[in-house]
């Protein structure tokens, strides 16, 4: 069994599990170690539920540590929202997104949905 982290307040740490089939499946440690996405050859694939998109701002969140980690290796980023698929680059991501701190939870940075799907173009980080 994989450890917890008893103060979600610290830095958030993650662990990485190959597949069979090739992929990277990236674990949050909580209570309970919590799928974040799943990497396939370039792309961070992710599925949310329409609960999961802030609505104030309708943008998706990712953890700011999963974005900016070089341990991972992607550079774009999927999220499957029942049904729908947005697209994006890491580097947009990064650059275009805001961050927000909610209480008892890492520091994630979150992207408008309006971003998604438009100019894939990889920039460099």
């Amino acid at each position: 069994m994989y450890p917890s982290l008893k103060n979600r307040e610290t830095e958030p740490k993650f662990y990485l599990e190959q597949t069979e089939a090739g992929t990277t499946k990236i674990f949050m440690l909580a209570e309970r170690p919590k799928l974040i996405g799943e990497i396939f050859k370039d792309i961070l694939i992710i599925h949310k539920k329409q609960k999961d998109v802030f609505r104030k701002g309708n943008a998706i969140g990712l953890s700011n540590k999963v974005l900016t980690s070089d341990k991972l290796q992607y550079t774009f980023i999927e999220y499957h929202i029942e049904g729908a698929k947005y697209i994006t680059t890491r580097s947009k991501f990064i650059s275009d997104g805001f961050y927000l701190k909610f209480t008892g939870y890492e520091v994630q940075r979150f992207l408008c949905l309006d971003h998604f799907n438009k100019n894939l173009e990889v920039v460099e980080l």
